[in-house]
């Protein structure tokens, strides 16, 4: 019977089947497009958690990645009790954007991450990637971090003298700012250790240098 049946009815069968290919095909042509359209990949993490991103007027979760478009964007983060933030940005094909903050109480009360650990480890993550963010930069701005710190220690060819000291630097509370401090072990090499920033390829005339003796640290440490 169930071959009767088949029989009888294989034309609306064969085009049942062709429909169901063409959906699928229809799909995955959308599917396939859409992700060639959202390029851009958002990253978002914000606390409190149950505070709402609206990008352009359309909502997104407080955690998580997304795919967008490319194009301008308007953000806005905002939760009962806390004060809303905005930004504006714009992404182009295949960029990946970050948005990584927290709200602050609107009644100024710090006690309030505190009070709800999870928001509060967000917080720790968006301030040490803050922090992190901002020493990358200057590391830019500033090549020579890059090339420091620098220990030099060694006897004299005859022995007859230990040379011993650090060039470093000493980052700002803010970590906006930095100074070059030449730590110097067994005394007397500071202008050993500002021919050796020269020897880097900077001018030591554009840093602020603090130079410390600390050869009476290192009494035992000097060959007399």
């Amino acid at each position: 019977m169930n071959h009767d049946f088949i029989y009888k009815h294989k034309k609306k069968i064969l085009v049942l089947g062709v429909l169901v290919i063409l959906v699928i095909l229809a799909v995955s042509i959308v599917s396939i497009v859409e992700n060639a359209l959202n390029s851009v990949t958002l990253s978002i993490t914000v606390a409190p958690t149950e505070a709402k991103v609206l990008l352009n007027g359309k909502e997104y979760s407080s955690e998580g990645e997304h795919k967008i478009k490319p194009g301008e964007y308007n953000v806005e983060i905002r939760a009962d009790g806390f004060i809303s933030k905005f930004e504006d940005f714009t992404v182009k094909e295949g960029d990946t954007k970050t948005i990584m903050l927290f709200l602050e109480p609107e009644d100024g009360n710090p006690n309030w991450f505190y009070d709800n650990p999870r928001d509060s480890l967000i917080v720790g993550a968006v301030k040490d990637a803050y922090t992190l963010d901002v020493i990358n930069q200057l590391r830019e701005e500033n090549p020579i971090l890059n090339d420091l710190p620098i220990d030099i220690d060694f006897y004299t060819s005859d022995y007859s003298k230990k040379i011993s000291y650090t060039i470093s630097y000493e980052l700002s509370v803010d970590k906006t700012s930095f100074k070059i401090t030449i730590d110097d072990k067994t005394g007397g090499n500071y202008e050993a250790a500002i021919s050796k920033i020269r020897d880097l390829g900077y001018e030591p005339s554009g840093y602020e240098i603090v130079y410390n003796d600390i050869s009476d640290q290192y009494k035992n440490y000097r060959a007399e």
